[in-house]
């Protein structure tokens, strides 16, 4: 198959949930962690709703599949844009 027609064929693909990708693909996970900021922590005083509750999410958790569950959409976002929290989210049982 030409490079073309290989490319095609990931993007028919079905997407993998990015936590659970992160999690399997150390090279993915830290190509990833590289494109974001050193620092996504907010300056002292100022609360963002959705990562102030993934965070919280995040402690909770026991397992990367109950967080999946509980995780609403801007939550799982600021996840994916926060380098602590994609280490502790890391760091939890599959299941």
């Amino acid at each position: 198959a030409t490079r073309a027609e290989a490319l095609a064929a990931a993007l028919d693909a079905p997407v993998a949930d990015a936590l659970d990708a992160l999690a399997a693909d150390p090279a993915l996970r830290a190509a990833h962690e590289a494109m974001l900021p050193a620092d996504a922590t907010p300056p002292r005083g100022t609360f963002e709703t959705a990562r102030a509750l993934a965070e919280a999410k995040v402690d909770s958790a026991r397992t990367r599949a109950e967080l999946k569950t509980w995780l609403a959409r801007p939550e799982r976002m600021a996840v994916a844009l926060d380098r602590a929290l994609i280490s502790i989210a890391m760091r939890l049982p599959a299941a």
